[in-house]
């Protein structure tokens, strides 16, 4: 690379590192160079412009990098952060500081695994809480990141879809949750683990919506996204561990304001519950929204002393039925032999085996067995229902038997009728 191009990549790193920081509504990764996206302005254009973007694309806050310079500015960015990340930054300069902070962001939009990088902002982060505070901006002075940018920044990076399935990003924003919200003292003298610190945080209902809709955008970017749907997990614990504080013993007895508090953590479960199954609907391979819906709605009714049925709308916290409905319509998909699974395993008492029962009613095989007197009728006619679908797909051919389909559909059949026998919920 000569010097006129060490020039030009300098010179786009910088202006990549200042348009990061402004918090884009959204970035994304543009196959190519600049010249297929962007019309080069001239030096007198550019000059009279004053804020041209090129090489890079910044339409209505919206971020468009092309793939070619991205890489670009991420070798040099390498460079120069390598030379400065070791830097004590109590004694470090302003301006390497600053540099510490525009090399990072760079890094970690091209390598979002990059776990040195992010520590290093971590460092910024923690440079910020280092001063009294009575500084207006210690963000300002010394260059230092404050939590609260530092949550708009990641956010920005998860709307890119190499960047949404990043566990260290999803890590970094609980932990600059951390940083920003209390946490309940007597909750988190107990926290050995930064998970359980997080479920500690009073994080208000709004923000929690945010997050919510963070992951959401996340998942629609790249599918079945594990880490995503756990940070979800994270945040609707968090929830229920707000809940359960509200009704605490030694508590005092909680005012409007707090009542407030505790309606609309009952509005984030409802509507979270509704809406995972309408996504599970319009994504049915989707095996990590199965596993969070059943994980939470065993959660809630772990918490049945803090959330009754009550208030919840009805029918809310069931799953049988429209576990079966899916299955039905779609048996060659695994997840969803996964998401009857966990049906079974939640709803395993009261009506959710009459209703389970009554899904599975189309089914011709019943398997009667002897079994001891005063046993729950209504648990064995749940069970002899799961059986008698699944029996029912490994022995009745539909169609060819040489079908590939079919043979997925009888597979699937076969361990869950295996899962049953081995879980010793087979009569």
């Amino acid at each position: 690379m000569n010097d006129h191009d060490q020039r030009l990549s300098a010179a786009s790193s910088d202006l990549l590192a200042s348009l990061l920081h402004s918090h884009p509504t959204s970035i994304e990764i543009l196959p190519g160079d600049a010249s297929l996206w962007a019309h080069q302005p001239s030096p007198a254009d550019a000059i009279d412009a004053g804020s041209s973007t090129y090489p890079f694309l910044f339409i209505e806050n919206n971020l468009g990098i092309p793939q070619k310079v991205l890489y670009s500015t991420y070798i040099l960015a390498v460079q120069r952060f390598t030379q400065c990340k070791k830097r004590d930054l109590a004694v470090a300069s302003r301006s390497a500081i600053l540099e510490l902070k525009s090399t990072s962001a760079i890094i970690i939009l091209a390598n979002p695994a990059h776990h040195t990088a992010l520590n290093a902002r971590r460092r910024l982060v923690l440079c910020a809480y280092s001063y009294p505070a009575d500084t207006h901006d210690p963000s300002e002075d010394a260059g230092c990141l404050r939590a609260e940018d530092e949550l708009a920044f990641t956010a920005a990076l998860l709307s890119s879809r190499h960047c949404a399935k990043e566990a260290g990003l999803w890590s970094y924003r609980r932990w600059l949750m951390q940083r920003i919200y209390p946490s309940e003292s007597d909750a988190c003298a107990a926290c050995s683990i930064s998970c359980d610190r997080f479920l500690a945080l009073r994080i208000p209902p709004d923000v929690l919506r945010t997050e919510l809709r963070i992951v959401t955008r996340a998942c629609e970017l790249y599918p079945r996204n594990y880490f995503a749907w756990m940070h979800r997990s994270i945040c609707m614990q968090g929830v229920l561990h707000h809940i359960a504080a509200l009704h605490r013993p030694h508590s005092p007895n909680p005012d409007d304001k707090e009542a407030h508090v505790h309606d609309e953590y009952l509005d984030i479960i409802t509507a979270e519950i509704s809406t995972t199954k309408r996504w599970i609907e319009q994504h049915v391979a989707d095996a990590s929204a199965v596993h969070y819906l059943v994980t939470l709605v065993h959660s809630v009714q772990s918490h049945s002393s803090y959330v009754s049925n009550q208030e919840l709308p009805s029918g809310n916290l069931s799953l049988a039925s429209h576990a079966m409905s899916l299955l039905r319509a779609f048996p060659v998909h695994e997840a969803l032999w996964a998401y009857i699974r966990g049906a079974v395993v939640v709803e395993r008492s009261g009506t959710a085996f009459v209703e389970l029962s009554s899904a599975f009613s189309g089914s011709s095989t019943v398997f009667a067995e002897a079994r001891a007197p005063g046993e729950d009728k209504d648990k064995y006619a749940l069970l002899d229902s799961v059986r008698a679908f699944a029996f029912e797909k490994v022995l009745t051919p539909i169609g060819d038997a040489n079908d590939s389909e079919y043979q997925v559909v009888a597979v699937h059949a076969a361990r869950f009728i295996e899962w049953l026998r081995r879980t010793g919920t087979n009569g």
